[in-house]
């Protein structure tokens, strides 16, 4: 590995460990999305899960750090971190109301793939 490459690697996995040390509410998860669903009465959330190695109901809001190519959808790949102390619950529209979809963890940050 080169020094240059090397670098490299410190500088993208010291912001997630200092963040991780530094808040140990944060949880990681990782895998292929495998549902989405957006949260039509939620503050314009989506809801996705993400499946093995790390499963995880994760919820993606409007405030959540979103890195790549912003792809939350079914088979793109995830891998982030979650507060494992905020559940938030899903909730979308059914003819005139409101009705609840499921929950999930809120999302601190998350990269994925394009596919």
């Amino acid at each position: 590995m080169s020094l240059l490459s090397g670098v490299l690697v410190i500088m993208l996995l010291v912001p997630t460990l200092v963040s991780y040390a530094a808040n140990p509410t944060l949880t990681p998860f990782g895998g292929r999305s495998l549902k989405a669903t957006v949260c039509t009465c939620t503050m314009g959330c989506i809801l996705y899960y993400v499946g093995p190695p790390r499963v995880a109901a994760v919820m993606y809001c409007p405030w959540s750090i979103q890195h790549e190519f912003g792809n939350l959808y079914p088979s793109a790949w995830q891998l982030g971190l979650h507060y494992s102390a905020a559940q938030l619950t899903c909730r979308i529209y059914v003819y005139e109301d409101c009705v609840d979809e499921g929950g999930g963890y809120l999302q601190f940050r998350d990269g994925d793939s394009l596919y």
